[in-house]
């Protein structure tokens, strides 16, 4: 389970949809893993 807040969106939060993919970069905090550096993904997924 990783963490992540809307700060560390690259784009607006109301973009995103349940489901949607999104790429990011996982930093370890005293919490646990956390996402940083959201940003949706638009293409095709791998096969």
């Amino acid at each position: 389970e990783i963490f992540f807040h809307e700060s560390g969106l690259e784009i607006a939060p109301e973009i995103l949809q349940e489901g949607a993919w999104v790429l990011y970069d996982v930093e370890e905090t005293f919490k646990g893993p956390e996402a940083t550096d959201l940003e949706a993904y638009i293409g095709e997924l791998p096969a």
